[in-house]
């Protein structure tokens, strides 16, 4: 009797923490082929994108592998490309929600009457006057579309000039 006792205080006692705890789910990620190593610290090389690392980059060191990826982008395989465009994605919402976390009294002290579409530009007309984490969190943010967009360059191909050079 003295041990069914016990265990049922030990069920009751440990059936929060039991519940507490994350259980593992086998659902295949949204970000396939980018696994996290350490948190925030994406590493390319697995499910989607395996077989380019292998093909492309098994050479590279593993902090290195994104460089190569990039520099091997038109090579990919489609699902590799679709897991780094989801990767990019998930950071840059990571860096938007940093800069609504890190402004919010910046907005609240600057832009309080500004309608929603315009607070980017009331925060830039009080740039010297934000936070220092809102400074920085709007600096990364402004990087990272500096990146994106030399990105899209990148791809973009010149189109040659459709006129004739003039006869002299």
């Amino acid at each position: 009797m003295r041990t069914v006792m016990l265990c049922l205080v030990s069920l009751l006692f440990a059936g929060p923490a039991l519940a507490q705890q994350p259980q593992p789910q086998n659902q295949p990620s949204d970000m396939q082929g980018v696994t996290a190593a350490q948190p925030g610290k994406p590493q390319m090389g697995k499910g989607a994108c395996k077989a380019d690392v292998e093909q492309f980059c098994k050479d590279m060191e593993k902090g290195n592998i994104g460089d190569c990826l990039k520099q091997h982008e038109t090579d990919l395989s489609d699902a590799c490309k679709a897991a780094r465009k989801e990767h990019a994605k998930k950071k840059f919402m990571a860096a938007r929600k940093a800069v609504k976390d890190a402004c919010k009294a910046d907005v609240d002290q600057f832009c309080k009457d500004v309608e929603k579409g315009k607070i980017g530009d009331c925060l830039k007309q009080h740039k010297d006057e934000l936070s220092a984490d809102c400074k920085a969190a709007r600096g990364k943010m402004h990087h990272m579309r500096e990146k994106r967009a030399e990105k899209t360059q990148e791809a973009t191909p010149v189109q040659p000039s459709t006129q004739q050079p003039a006869q002299q």
